[in-house]
């Protein structure tokens, strides 16, 4: 008699959970900014709440050691490069974030240290956002 007791091993987040659990914690900071980008994707802050619980506590994303395990959960990369430090080579891959176009995510490792680096990018051809747009008032300007 099988066993159905156990619980199923939990699923890699993918990019799509990533990009949710980030919109999660815009709805506090940005919320009418997170609503509009809820609606345009489809999903509600239940949705968002659930894929950032599923990004912080999946075991199986936190304990990624290397850019191929990323590869095998959120599919091919934008695009991928390696540099030479020394006698160390560091490699990237970065990722279009579909819900904020012109931003990326980009993880780097450097063989053998057991540990990824990330870092969200703008792409090259996008500008900053305005102090407005961020919900920011800027009462004086001050120039040098």
């Amino acid at each position: 008699m099988p066993d159905n007791t156990s619980t199923p091993t939990p699923r890699a987040p993918t990019l799509y959970d990533f990009q949710l659990s980030m919109l999660h914690a815009m709805c506090k900071s940005a919320p009418a900014q997170a609503a509009n980008l809820l609606d345009r994707v489809g999903a509600t802050r239940a949705d968002a709440a659930v894929a950032e619980k599923r990004w912080w506590f999946a075991d199986a994303t936190n304990d990624f050691r290397s850019i191929a395990e990323y590869v095998t959960a959120w599919g091919a990369p934008a695009s991928e490069r390696s540099e030479h430090h020394g006698d160390r080579e560091a490699r990237y891959a970065v990722w279009d974030l579909p819900f904020w176009p012109g931003l990326q995510i980009e993880w780097m490792e450097i063989p053998p240290h057991p540990r990824l680096f990330r870092q969200l990018l703008r792409t090259s051809h996008s500008l900053p956002p305005a102090a407005a747009e961020m919900g920011c008032r800027v009462s004086k300007l001050v120039r040098g």
